[in-house]
Order: structure tokens, then sequence, then C-alpha cells
């Protein structure tokens, strides 16, 4: 579930320009015994292909063909066993977001724990080998905004400003803005309510009630 929004100054009160907040998520089926091995390059091709399949745009024939009969990337399982300490796919992110490794269950659920790893639907009770940090940027949402006040004409930016997060009559979170007026809620859930976001700056404060549904961004909140 990427998000993205509209409406952050940029530290630019009165200047209103387009914000996004995106995640996105690498998703790769368990190993099984029929499943095929895909390099580094393979795995670049199916996403390419991918993109191109689902925005209707021609595709050649043999590369069709691969995104077709090779939709699984089982880790590079056959180069851990020959005791390679980093796979083609772990060398070749840019990031250093992906890693494979080959450790026992109990090993790998005490990493799990230790560095809030999280697997995709466990409701689902399948068990997967694939964990993810971080999963809640793409999983859950946010509420933000950017606090500014008129100071002799100009409008400037509420950096201190306390602003707490209220759900039916409780505190969910309190924050306080940056140097650009701005703060965000995160880890909200989606379709969640009404929920009231409360300001307080310099003796003043103000009030605004929002229903979350997805993601979004207040833009500018004059005090």
């Amino acid at each position: 579930m990427p998000t993205s929004v509209d409406g952050l100054n940029c530290g630019c009160p009165g200047m209103l320009l387009p914000a996004f907040a995106i995640a996105a998520v690498l998703i790769v089926t368990a190993p099984c015994d029929t499943e095929k091995y895909l390099s580094s390059c393979d795995i670049d091709v199916l996403i390419a292909v991918k993109y191109w399949v689902e925005s209707g745009l021609t595709v050649k024939p043999n590369a069709l063909a691969l995104w077709q009969s090779l939709q699984a990337w089982p880790f590079d399982a056959h180069l851990l066993d020959r005791g390679w300490q980093r796979t083609r796919g772990e060398q070749s992110c840019p990031t250093g977001a992906m890693r494979a490794i080959k450790i026992e269950d109990e090993e790998m659920a005490r990493l799990a724990r230790e560095q809030n790893l999280e697997v995709l639907k466990p409701e689902l009770g399948t068990k997967p080998r694939v964990y993810y940090r971080n999963l809640w940027r793409y999983a859950r949402c946010f509420i933000g905004g950017s606090v500014a006040e008129e100071r002799q004409g100009i409008i400037e930016c509420v950096e201190g400003a306390s602003v707490q997060l209220v759900k039916d009559g409780a505190s969910v979170a309190v924050t306080t803005t940056d140097g650009f007026g701005d703060f965000k809620f995160d880890r909200l859930d989606e379709n969640s309510g009404t929920y009231s976001i409360q300001i307080f700056s310099g003796g003043r404060s103000k009030v605004l009630q929002v229903s979350l549904e997805t993601s979004i961004n207040l833009g500018e909140i004059r005090l």
C-alpha cells in the first residue's frame, strides 16, 4: 500500500508543493523443489517485464516467456549451500536493503525478535521465510502537516510546537514540529475513523478533526 499525499510546504510557508511518502515492498515466493533458480539479472528483467505487461506496453516474446515461466526467487539458495556469504541479489542491491542468509529456524526467530522483523500477512499461517524491517511504512498509514504563523506580515514556520493526536478522548501520540514546522504520526490503521489533532505553541492552540481512510497530509496549518 504505497502512500502519497499533497500539500507539504517544503519549508516555504504559503507555497504548497507536491509531497510524497512512498513505500515499496519486494514480494518473492518461498522456495520449493520445483522452482528454478534466478540470477539478479533475471530478477531485473522480471521486474521490468512485469511493469511493461501491466502498463499495456509491447513486450518481446522471449522476455514475456521469461516473465511467465520464472516468477520465483529461491534466495540463491544454491550459492549459500556453496558457502557464499553474499548472494547475487544482495550484491546487486544498491541500497543494501536485501539480505539472504542460511541459518536455523531458532536463530531466525531470535533475529526477528531482536530486530522487530515481520512477515507479510501472518494471519494466513503460511510461515513464510521472507522477513521485513519497517514493514509498517508500507502496511500502515500516517497523518502529517505543517504548522505556520504570520509574523509582521511574513508567514513563518513554527518550530517546536506541541502536536497531540487524540482518538475517542484518549491520547494516541505526542510530537513536536521540526525546523520546517512539519509533524507526522505514523503506524496508524487504514480506515480507523476520526482523530483530533491538537496543536499548542506560545499560548495559542488549534484543533482539527481528521477522518483517516488512507495516509493524509493536512498541508499548511495556520495558527
